[in-house]
Parts: C-alpha cells; sequence; structure tokens
C-alpha cells in the first residue's frame, strides 16, 4: 500500500543497471520519501494502482544507474558551490570522499590544509570545529551531493608534531592514535595517507601500521598517496594492510598495468587486501611546490619558504641545477618546463598566465623560467596549481588498468582557477563514453559495478551502491547513446552531457541538465562491519 505521508516518484520506461555487476534490465523504480519501495519489471500502469499524484519521470531509451562514488575527490570546501555541484551531479556522481593524501580541515581548526593545501582544497566556508564530526555536519543538507570523510594523517601528525622530521615519541603517537580513534568514532571511512607531501612523508611505515589500528578497530580503509609509485610503494601499502590487518586502497594509480598487476599479486600471496583507484586521463595535477621545490624547501613552513625561494642565490641555484635535475627526477624531459602548465594561480596580477605552461609564461613575462616561478610562487604565497604530463603512462594505460577487478573511478578533480584539469568535471563520464559505449572494454553492468557497488562495499557507505528495494535513492538516469565529456586541458569547466535526471535522497536535484537548489546531500558516516 501507498505511504501517503510521502511524495511519490516513478522512472518509468528506462533500464536499470542495478550496482552488482549485472546487466541492464528493462524495469521501473519507484521512489518514496528517500527509499526505492518497488522495482517493476513491467509498465507500472498495469498494477491498477491510483497513480494521481505520482510523478512520473519517462525514461524511455535511458538507463537507471545507482549514483557514482568518486573514491578521490578535492572538494571538502567546493561541494558548498553551484559550479562544482553541477561539475559532479552532470556526471551521474552523488557521493564523493574527501580528505585525501593526508592533508584536510579536520581534525583541527582547518589551518593547515587552508595553507598547505590551499590550491587543492581551497578554503571551506562553514567549518569552525575541531572534530571529524563537526566537519561532517557541515555537509548535512547543504549540497545536493553526499560527502564521505576520510581522517588525513598528515593533518593529525602536524596537529601533534608539527613538521618534524623524526620519529614520534610514545606520547606523540598515542595523542595521533587518539585522534584518529576520535575520526573513526564520528563516522569516517578511514584515513589517508600523502607520502609525498609534508609532514605524511616524514612517517614511517612502522609509524603507519600503528596509526591504523583504530582504522582496523572500526572497519574502515586505509587509503594511500603513496610514497613514489613504483614496486616500493605498493609494496608499502600492502604491508600496512597485512600488519595492521586492514584494507588498504591506493590513490590515483598512474602506471603500466602489467606492474600494478604483478605488485597486487605479489600482495595478495602474503596477506594484503588491496584496491585502487584512477582516473581516465595521461596528465596529472597538483601544487607547483610538489613539483617544483627541493623537498627541503616544502617542509618549511610557508614564510620561511617563501623568503627562501625570493633569495637570489637560490633562484640562481635553481636555474643551475634544481630544475634541470628535477625533470630527470619524474621521468620528463629536458624541456619539461614546457609540459607543466598553470591550472590557478592565486595572485589576480599573475591570472593571465594560467593555461600556460612555465616556459611559454615566463617568456611572456620576459624572465627565466626559474625567476617567473619565484615570482608567481612568492606573490601567491605557494597557492599554485599545475598539470603535467605522466612520464610513463597514457590514455590506453588508463583504460587497461579499469579492466582490473580492484579498479574505482577516482576524479581527484580539483575545482579551482580558470583552467582546471578538466578530471573533476570529466572522469566519469570519459569512462562510460569511451570504455562503455565506444571500445566495449567495460559493459554497463561492469561500469555500475566500479562505480557504485564496488565503492560502496569497500568503504562501507550504507544504504548505497546498489538499485534494490529499501535503498537509499541516490540515482543518476544516463542516455547510453549521448552521455560525454566535453571539458579538456583549456576548457575544463565544461560540463559532461547526456545525465540530465539525478536524484540524492529521493529528491530530483538534477532536471533537465540544470541544478534544482535542493540539498539532500549528507555527510556520509561509515557503516559499522567487523575488522
Amino acid at each position: 500500500m501507498r505511504d501517503s505521508t510521502h511524495r511519490e516518484l516513478v522512472l518509468v520506461g528506462g533500464s536499470i543497471v542495478d550496482g552488482t555487476g549485472a546487466e541492464p534490465v528493462r524495469a521501473d523504480v519507484t521512489i518514496s520519501g528517500n527509499r526505492i519501495i518497488r522495482i517493476d519489471t513491467t509498465r507500472v500502469d498495469t498494477f491498477g494502482i491510483d497513480l494521481s499524484g505520482i510523478e512520473r519521470i519517462d525514461c524511455t531509451g535511458r538507463m537507471i544507474f545507482p549514483g557514482f562514488i568518486d573514491t578521490h575527490s578535492h572538494l571538502d570546501g567546493k561541494i558548498l558551490e553551484d559550479d562544482a555541484q553541477a561539475a559532479v551531479l552532470r556526471q551521474g556522481v552523488t557521493s564523493v570522499i574527501v580528505g585525501q593524501d593526508g592533508v584536510s580541515y579536520a581534525p583541527g581548526d582547518g589551518q593547515y590544509s587552508t595553507k598547505y593545501f590551499a590550491s587543492i582544497n581551497g578554503p571551506h566556508s562553514t567549518y569552525v570545529g575541531r572534530s571529524v564530526g563537526d566537519l561532517l555536519k557541515t555537509y548535512d543538507n547543504s549540497s545536493p551531493v553526499n560527502v564521505g570523510y576520510l581522517v588525513p594523517q598528515g593533518t593529525v601528525r602536524h596537529a601533534v608534531m608539527g613538521l618534524a622530521d623524526r620519529e614520534p615519541t610514545q606520547d606523540e603517537l598515542e595523542q595521533m592514535t587518539s585522534y584518529i580513534e576520535s575520526g573513526m568514532r564520528d563516522g569516517a571511512l578511514g584515513i589517508s595517507t600523502g607520502l609525498d607531501y609534508f609532514p605524511g612523508r616524514f612517517a614511517s611505515t612502522s609509524e603507519l601500521i600503528t596509526l591504523s589500528g583504530p582504522v582496523r578497530k572500526h572497519g574502515g580503509v586505509y587509503v594511500s598517496h603513496l610514497r613514489g609509485y613504483k614496486a616500493t610503494g605498493v609494496a608499502e601499502a600492502a604491508s600496512i594492510s597485512r600488519e595492521a590487518g586492514v584494507r588498504s586502497h591506493i590513490s590515483h594509480y598512474h602506471g603500466p598495468t602489467e606492474d600494478l598487476v604483478s605488485w597486487l599479486e605479489a600482495g595478495a600471496r602474503t596477506g594484503a587486501d588491496l584496491t585502487f583507484d584512477a582516473y581516465p586521463y595521461a596528465r596529472g595535477c597538483t601544487n607547483l611546490s610538489l613539483l617544483v621545490l627541493p623537498p627541503a624547501m616544502q617542509a618549511l613552513p610557508v614564510e620561511e619558504c617563501i623568503a627562501s625561494l625570493a633569495h637570489s642565490t637560490m633562484i640562481e641555484y635553481f636555474a643551475s641545477e634544481w630544475l634541470i635535475s628535477r625533470g630527470r627526477e619524474i621521468g620528463l624531459e629536458a624541456d619539461w618546463l614546457e609540459q607543466v602548465e598553470f591550472t590557478y594561480i592565486a595572485d589576480s596580477a599573475f591570472a593571465w598566465a594560467e593555461g600556460m605552461s612555465i616556459s611559454a609564461a615566463s617568456r611572456q613575462h620576459c624572465v627565466s623560467e626559474a625567476e617567473f616561478i619565484s615570482e608567481v610562487m612568492c606573490a601567491s604565497r605557494l597557492e599554485v596549481g599545475a598539470t603535467v604530463p605522466f612520464g610513463n603512462s597514457g590514455e590506453a594505460e588508463a583504460e587497461e588498468l579499469a579492466k582490473h577487478s580492484g579498479y574505482m573511478c577516482g576524479s581527484d578533480g580539483i575545482y579551482l582557477g580558470s583552467q582546471p584539469h578538466p578530471r573533476g568535471w570529466g572522469s566519469f563520464a570519459r569512462v562510460l563514453s569511451r570504455y562503455c559505449r565506444d571500445s566495449g572494454s567495460m559493459s554497463w553492468g561492469e561500469a555500475a559495478w566500479k562505480l557504485s557497488g564496488h565503492p560502496a562495499s569497500r568503504f562501507s557507505i550504507p544504504e548505497r551502491g546498489q538499485i534494490s528495494v529499501d535503498a537509499i535513492a541516490d540515482l543518476a538516469v544516463i542516455n547510453p547513446n549521448t552521455v560525454r565529456d566535453t571539458a579538456d586541458y583549456g576548457s575544463g569547466r565544461s560540463l559532461a552531457e547526456g545525465v540530465d535526471e539525478v536524484l540524492v535522497g529521493g529528491e530530483l536535484v538534477l532536471r533537465n541538465g540544470q541544478l534544482m537548489g535542493v540539498s539532500t546531500g549528507v555527510g556520509l558516516r561509515r557503516q559499522s562491519r567487523k575488522s
């Protein structure tokens, strides 16, 4: 019997791709309140029920997917803004996992993230608390997208030890463990590490194993930006999984598929439980500091780093030694600064350089590359983002990675600047259009599992990830013939096409491709599970 206290909505005429891996099946889906209450394999009209007051959306020729889950996003603060909401919803993404790479706002006052990760996460407009629970509350009914959170290990280490490059004392280790325990109790999905960033890179494997104790206890996931994307980095993630008894997940993997498969198999043989995410592009994006500054400078407080960067002897060292050796280190040619392109420069006086390479911008500014880097970084207080090509991986390799059973899609989307990397606007639509429709390397059923069902299961996100009776109605209605990404380098903010209706919590948050001004998204709290 229909519950008259809830408005009902029926998606009719489409096919459901339920998120279990099963292929599309013709069915109508009825929603009451925030839940799916009926799935009919014949038209609802044949049931002879009273259809008055029931809103219907014609999905003929389209597929109904469980809302996609972006397993690696930097929407920590930007999710509260319309342009970022449209970017993900137009791809069918209804949930994002933030707190990535070991740096974000909570626990603490958020100041370290706001300074060090300013070009990645940006500021958060409403968080004024101290805990993961406080931050999760800011995501409740404040946007049309759900937000899950990982306790960032670098933020925790900074709160206890600052930028100290040493092993923690027993007391410091206990303090960090307490922070993580508290965050897990508040509903965090796990912890994240950024082992190329600071101060995360100062943490030893044994320290990370200890800090993973509360994660194992609460059934969370250890998520890692690896310490170098080679065998040693994967081996460390496998060691942490095995020794801490925790599930491990590798962030934004890029590189040869055969290498990753070999490393994952080696880990599995020793008892490690590993999965990974990747995005379908051949360029990466990060803060410029990671790309062009020596590690010793990156480890300095912002003011000290700027003072050092502005010194003439440092600029000379950059020009004569560092930038040359750095290009070789990351596997790019001698002219690698021609390939690094600005996405975001905080100082408006240099906004003209967004979208240009370091070399091209320095020529236009009539200074050397080293001088231009120094000038821009100092003027912007290090708040500069850039894209860079992967030295050993292209788009064909990214498609090959997506075939692996451990794959999930993480956009690594960064939503700052006039020329952002297109991955935040196109990753999921690109997977659907290129892998499912065009090449057939992934079936529609596989896509629903890998983009929704699998991440919901892996990260213990309750009642989402599948289309089933009583599940929360986070759904995306997708036209398989027209879905595609339109964003590219130079037009990174161009919205995807082919996803016009999206529901979050049973409410239409996107209709005819337009935001509805509805904020039914919530802060996702981890579902309890046995370790």
